[in-house]
């Protein structure tokens, strides 16, 4: 209940630059969802959101472009389905 609190201040006036780092992790189906709008909604407004996740299907969801570190060091970056093909490849997970 304390990460949804926290998200939901940081959110009511986030300014031009979010960071994000699995917060929805925590969350079930409804408060994910509600994230997501949000999210969307601030990405329109022209806020820039840094989401880390390592839930491809999310980040399929919210990216346009993604930076894929393995052990701390940059893999891969670019165009978010780039990203989530070498993340797959790198964990063993299919790609969203």
């Amino acid at each position: 209940m304390r990460a949804r609190t926290a998200l939901a201040a940081a959110l009511a006036d986030p300014g031009t630059l979010v960071f994000v780092d699995e917060i929805l992790a925590v969350g079930d189906v409804g408060f994910v969802a509600k994230c997501v709008d949000r999210f969307r909604a601030l990405r329109a407004s022209g806020t820039s959101i840094v989401f880390v996740s390592h839930d491809s299907s999310i980040a399929n969801a919210l990216a346009d472009e993604a930076v894929v570190l393995d052990h701390g060091h940059v893999v891969a970056e670019g165009l978010i389905d780039n990203g989530l093909t070498v993340y797959a490849d790198i964990t063993g997970r299919a790609a969203a």
